[in-house]
């Protein structure tokens, strides 16, 4: 119900506010947040959690969900639901106003616009499931002020609800680094990530051997 989810809502916003990330983050660390496309959740991320953790916005990820053939799982412009989630990364700020993006009203409906642009398709002649009405400002064709925010990753979704793609992996195409165990804190995690610390009360949910397909390693013993 809605109240339900208010109230959820309210407990998830409550222990995100509380959680000690500037004390934890590392000098050049980059924190990742998962936001659904509800916009108010979206602007207390950017507007609230990232300011109080020192952090400034340097890239969003946007995860699109297809199925096995390729094709986006829900329309572009449907009413309710998107196909794709997008994950927000902050790192810490440097004080620099001129380098700053600020985000009003017009900005963050620029910065929440799919970016059409970076899929490999035709724009004159799109796939039927990838048309969009002409008005529909949730989408963009061409790159717009805050192109070089915006990525695109895309994967066929786990039937598990709510079971996002590796973190560490996206971390790695995006933020290379010289050290050979950068390491990483997984909050509300539901799994163990190698060279991560996982934490939260579901950790070893999907660690069960059912989620895993056996891989008899001496049949490549010679």
């Amino acid at each position: 119900s809605s109240g339900i989810n208010a109230e959820y809502g309210e407990k998830i916003g409550y222990m995100f506010d509380r959680l000690p990330i500037p004390s934890l983050l590392s000098p050049d660390g980059i924190v990742a947040v998962w936001v659904t496309n509800k916009l108010s959740y979206i602007d207390h991320v950017i507007h609230s959690l990232f300011p109080r953790w020192g952090l400034r916005l340097v890239n969003v990820c946007f995860w699109l969900k297809v199925t096995i053939t390729g094709d986006p799982i829900l329309p572009f412009h449907s009413p309710h639901k998107k196909p794709y989630e997008m994950v927000f990364f902050g790192k810490r700020h440097i004080i620099d106003d001129t380098k700053d993006p600020k985000f009003g009203q017009s900005q963050m409906a620029d910065l929440l616009a799919f970016p059409m642009y970076l899929l490999p398709i035709d724009p004159d002649t799109p796939p039927e499931d990838l048309k969009c009405p002409a008005d529909d400002s949730s989408v963009r064709h061409t790159p717009g002020q805050f192109a070089h925010l915006k990525t695109v990753i895309a994967s066929v979704p786990c039937v598990q609800h709510s079971r996002k793609p590796p973190l560490s992996q996206i971390f790695d195409k995006l933020f290379p680094t010289t050290s050979e165990t950068p390491g990483g804190l997984e909050v509300f995690a539901r799994n163990l990530t190698p060279g991560w610390v996982s934490w939260g009360n579901e950790v070893l949910q999907f660690q069960d051997t059912r989620f895993f397909e056996s891989n008899n390693v001496s049949d490549h013993i010679t």
